[in-house]
């Protein structure tokens, strides 16, 4: 495969994680309006922006089972028409329980999206180059989410939320259209197929590096989706910022958030390259990470709205920095044709603090008033997972052999 395809397999998963993170911060930065136009209170904001992991929880592995068995490119334009879909329809709700479909269905679609990526550097590219794909296609999700919220602020201003939602389904269609028209037909030579069945996925989940990464993913999951779901908020509702300048300010942490993450995958990269095991090129970047993100819970002694919004910058940053490095992982530990469906388990477990913090973060905020209970847990739950992937998460090995004799199956790609 030539140098060109792969720089077209980049772009399209950056682009392809650009328009994810539209579709997912799109709701966070339409909250407030939300809520006062449908007539809830943050605890149901809460369960809103939950609802969302609750398909994406238990599609994860399916999807990540169906990628490694028809491929990518079939499988990601089903997904991406599917949310682009949902998105649409949630301008048009009117209730709760129909807004609830809605992110239930944005939450089947999306679920295949981690799982692709992985597949698609374990399977496409070079292992000296998957941290440097993977964290560029993280710095996409992040270039979403700082595009995010100074365009639907500016659309809300304007044409109201559901507008947004309208416009950034289009969109999401439109990508979905240049994916399957341009993502390459073939399959890389000689990469193996497994058949995922039972006995396998008990396999995978047996082992100590699996349970490892899923209770990372966990642990510094819980930070990231409070950061996602409530950062529009906490400014609007706790630091009194106006539509407009939230969307301003919110924007900026992305912006590090997509800038942080390639230069971390390099240097784990040239680590790697300089002839460091796997295992050091991985977890000293994840640990540094994870530790100094934890700084969140200095924003409860913060009055300053600048140092407030640098904090956020930092913090953002070295966040996404870590979840762009976690994802390099899987590849390196899935066994053959698994890659995808080790993405989805660990994944999953993301999922489930998907499901978590934005609920119990909304129903501190009821409870106590602030977000300073919220921020403390969130904080804790980081250096929990940097504490896990210090003494949990063992060697990081590629060339494992297969527990089980590896069965024929056939991929579409």
């Amino acid at each position: 495969m030539g140098r060109f395809s792969r720089l077209w397999m980049v772009f399209l998963l950056f682009s392809g994680m650009l328009i994810f993170g539209i579709d997912r911060g799109n709701i966070s930065v339409a909250s407030t309006t939300m809520m006062k136009d449908l007539h809830i209170n943050a605890g149901i904001m809460g369960i809103i922006f939950s609802s969302f992991f609750w398909s994406y929880l238990l599609c994860n592995i399916p999807s990540g089972i169906l990628t490694d068995r028809y491929g990518p490119r079939k499988i990601y334009g089903i997904a991406s028409a599917l949310w682009a879909t949902a998105t649409m329809l949630t301008g048009a709700v009117s209730s709760f329980v129909a807004l609830i479909g809605c992110r239930l269905g944005l939450g089947v679609g999306e679920s295949a999206v981690f799982p692709i990526n992985s597949k698609v550097a374990n399977e496409y590219f070079p292992p000296e180059r998957r941290a440097t794909v993977m964290a560029t296609a993280m710095a996409g999700y992040r270039l979403g989410l700082a595009i995010c919220p100074m365009l639907i602020a500016a659309i809300l201003v304007r044409w109201g939320w559901r507008m947004s939602f309208y416009l950034s389904g289009a969109a999401s269609l439109a990508w979905a259209l240049l994916w399957v028209l341009t993502f390459p037909k073939q399959k890389k030579v000689g990469t193996p197929v497994r058949k995922m069945d039972r006995a396998v996925i008990l396999s995978m989940l047996s082992r100590r590096n699996t349970v490892a990464i899923v209770i990372i993913k966990f642990f510094c999951d819980y930070m990231a989706y409070l950061i996602v779901a409530w950062m529009p908020g906490y400014l609007v509702i706790e630091r009194k910022f106006t539509i407009l300048k939230m969307g301003v300010y919110a924007s900026l942490p992305w912006v590090a958030g997509m800038v942080v993450p390639p230069l971390i995958g390099m240097f784990s990269d040239h680590l790697l390259a300089r002839g460091h095991s796997r295992t050091i090129a991985r977890k000293l970047p994840l640990v540094l990470c994870q530790v100094f993100a934890a700084s969140i819970v200095m924003l409860n002694w913060i009055s300053s709205p600048s140092v407030v919004v640098g904090l956020l910058v930092f913090v953002v940053s070295l966040e996404c920095a870590f979840s762009a490095m976690l994802w390099t992982v899987p590849p390196e530990l899935a066994r053959g044709g698994e890659a995808a469906t080790l993405a989805g388990i660990m994944n999953t477990a993301g999922s489930l603090a998907g499901i978590l913090s934005p609920m119990i973060t909304g129903f501190l905020v009821v409870a106590t008033g602030s977000f300073t209970v919220a921020f403390i847990v969130a904080g804790t739950a980081n250096i929990l997972s940097a504490v896990f992937t210090v003494f949990l998460l063992g060697r990081i090995e590629s060339d494992e052999q297969p527990a089980a004799a590896p069965q024929a199956a056939p991929a579409h790609a």
